[in-house]
């Protein structure tokens, strides 16, 4: 169930993703989510922080992934492989048509 600000909701690789009006959310989840981000915990993103986004749809084999490009931030820069490790990144699998929305949906 979703609350009154939340827009979306995307369970990913290892993570859930809450989008809201005004933020993202990208919490880890099981074991993935402890092997791809340690125990720094829910990340909170605003979308006035965030430059740029970075899209990739998901294939047969391969996750897709929402990057999101902040102020002074590291994201990685090893396509999918290094994107797992990025603490501003979402991997997922299917669900590219919700993906895409979630993007314009940020941008705008």
């Amino acid at each position: 169930m979703m609350a009154k600000s939340e827009v979306a909701k995307m369970n990913g690789v290892g993570t859930v993703m809450t989008v809201y009006t005004d933020k993202v959310e990208i919490k880890p989840q099981g074991l993935r989510g402890l092997y791809y981000r340690g125990r720094k915990g829910t990340k909170t993103i605003l979308f006035a922080s965030v430059t740029a986004i970075q899209y990739r749809e998901p294939g047969l084999i391969l996750e897709g992934y929402i990057q999101f490009t902040l102020p002074g931030g590291n994201e990685a820069r090893g396509g999918l492989l290094g994107s797992g490790f990025d603490e501003n990144t979402f991997l997922f699998r299917g669900q590219a048509e919700m993906g895409a929305k979630v993007k314009e949906y940020i941008e705008k």
